[in-house]
């Protein structure tokens, strides 16, 4: 004898609506909305402790983390939202983004210029 399919669960009617543990619509969204945020929260952290740690090593990771101050936690939120709600904030966060790295770039350029000037000077010493 065939083994029969397992019954398909009822679709839901107008008349007969899904079954939920909450009633009310809102209540269900704002539990999802919830979820969403408190997961999205998760994987950051997930990601920002292996990005510093395959760069920097664990207890390096822990320790900047552990000392990353709340405000600037949520300047980082501030900016995520300004940049995901509009076009114009997408540009103006990431050309700040943008500025922000050529501005380190060529600090690092300055100071190892210094340094090889500065040891090129001290080889001349006798």
């Amino acid at each position: 004898m065939a083994k029969q399919p397992p019954a398909r669960p009822e679709t839901p009617s107008p008349d007969k609506p899904a079954a939920s543990p909450l009633t009310h619509p809102v209540t269900t969204l704002l539990i999802a909305d919830i979820v969403l945020r408190g997961s999205a929260v998760l994987a950051r952290r997930f990601v920002e402790h292996r990005l510093l740690k395959n760069k920097y090593g664990g207890e390096t990771a822990e320790e900047v983390l552990a000392s990353q101050p709340k405000a600037v936690a949520a300047t980082a939120i501030l900016l995520s939202r300004v940049a995901t709600n509009s076009t114009p904030g997408a540009l103006l966060v990431g050309g700040g983004i943008l500025a922000k790295s050529l501005f380190d770039r060529a600090g690092a350029y300055r100071r190892e210029r210094a340094g090889r000037a500065k040891s090129a000077q001290d080889e001349r010493i006798p």
